[in-house]
């Protein structure tokens, strides 16, 4: 630090709504949504870089950057930081529904929903997995969600 004290950005972060994301979705997700922001800073500080969570939901990362690219960096830094809103799955279609209940593929407790590939599985344990598993496709949404009837209007 002393002999490079230009090249040293010092961010500190904050992931927003942590509570309101916990009560609901669950803790599973508010840590999910936690290691989420902790990975993104530490990609962001690089090899020669330190990220780490200060607590709750505060983090910090120390990186070092020649003066020319902090600005560029910290441009970078902004989207990584920035948690999508989880997706929730909408399964509307009755097909979805089991009529006996059998152990979910995620938790093993018992469920009465299941995939489109035909997994019995909680559509909450489907949300977080689709959460910590942004690049993969396993739980997908209807293709058309169930319409509500408009009050007032009978069939």
């Amino acid at each position: 630090m002393e002999r490079h004290p230009d090249e040293l950005v010092l961010v500190l972060a904050a992931a927003d709504h942590l509570k309101q994301l916990n009560d609901d979705f669950g803790h599973a997700a508010g840590d999910a949504a936690l290691a989420s922001v902790g990975a993104r800073l530490t990609e962001w500080a690089g090899p020669h870089g330190v990220a780490g969570r200060l607590g709750g939901d505060e983090f910090a990362a120390l990186a070092r950057i020649e003066p020319g690219h902090q600005a560029l960096r910290l441009d970078h830094l902004a989207p990584m930081t920035t948690p999508e809103q989880p997706t929730l799955l909408n399964w509307g279609d009755r097909s979805h529904f089991r009529t006996t209940p059998a152990p979910c593929v995620l938790c093993r407790k018992p469920a009465m929903l299941r995939s489109h590939a035909g997994e019995v599985v909680h559509k909450v344990c489907a949300e977080i997995w689709n959460l910590r598993n942004p690049h993969e496709v396993r739980f997908v949404s209807d293709d058309r969600p169930r319409r509500r009837k408009e009050v007032g209007v009978h069939a």
